[in-house]
C-alpha cells in the first residue's frame, strides 16, 4: 500500500483550519472571520490532474485508489464520491460534516442518483457516539444514517457500504478506531451494516 498524505505545513492551527475550510468544502458559506470556503472542486482537480499523475509516474501503483478523510475531509470524500465517482474505488469516511451548507451533500446524492444506476464503491463511514447532541445542534449520527439509508435505498449493484457508530467516542477520539476498522473493511471481506 502506498499512502499519500496531503498537508499544509501551517505553523499554527488557525492557518491549518483556514486552509482545510477553503479546500475541503464544496460550497461557499460566509463566516464571521471571513475565511474562504467552497474550494472542493479546485482541490479535487489538483488531486486528479496533478497529484495522482505525479504519484503514478514516480511510484509503482495500480488503478485501485482509496480516499480517506475525517470531518471536513469526510465532507470532501463525499463530494468526490458524487462528483468524480471514477477517481476512487474505496473510501474511509469518518465523522463527515454532512451538515455543511444546509446538508448540501444530501442534494449531491440525490442529483447523482437521478442520473446514475450504479455507484461502484466500497465505503466505510463512521461517527463517534458522542457526536450527536440532545436537541439536534450536532446531528452527526442522524446525518450519517440518513445518507446511508438513502444510498442503500438506491439498490446500486456495486455499492458496498458499512456504517458504524463508535460508542463513547468523540469527533477527535474516533479517528484511530475509524481508520483501523475502515482499512479492514475496504481492503478485507465486506461485512454488512
Amino acid at each position: 500500500m502506498l499512502l499519500v498524505g496531503i498537508g499544509y505545513g501551517a505553523e499554527d492551527t488557525r492557518e491549518w483550519r483556514t486552509r482545510r475550510r477553503r479546500d475541503l468544502t464544496p460550497s461557499h458559506v460566509p463566516d464571521e472571520a471571513g475565511r474562504p470556503s467552497g474550494g472542493a472542486a479546485d482541490f479535487l482537480r489538483f488531486i486528479r490532474e496533478e497529484l495522482m499523475p505525479f504519484v503514478n509516474e514516480n511510484y509503482r501503483t495500480s488503478s485501485d485508489n482509496a480516499l480517506a478523510g475525517g470531518s471536513l475531509g469526510g465532507l470532501f470524500a463525499l463530494y468526490t464520491l458524487f462528483h468524480a465517482p471514477d477517481a476512487f474505488q474505496r473510501y474511509i469516511i469518518s465523522s463527515p460534516s454532512i451538515g455543511w451548507d444546509d446538508r448540501v451533500t444530501l442534494d449531491y446524492e440525490a442529483e447523482y442518483a437521478a442520473t446514475h444506476s450504479d455507484l461502484p464503491a466500497t465505503i466505510f463511514m463512521s461517527v463517534g457516539g458522542l457526536e450527536e447532541t440532545p436537541g439536534g445542534e450536532s446531528r452527526m449520527i442522524t446525518n450519517m444514517r440518513q445518507l446511508a439509508d438513502s444510498l442503500l435505498s438506491r439498490c446500486y449493484p456495486n455499492l458496498r457500504l458499512e456504517t458504524v457508530v463508535f460508542e463513547g467516542e468523540t469527533h477527535v477520539s474516533v479517528i484511530p478506531a475509524a481508520t483501523s476498522r475502515g482499512l479492514r473493511v475496504i481492503y478485507g471481506e465486506y461485512v454488512a451494516r
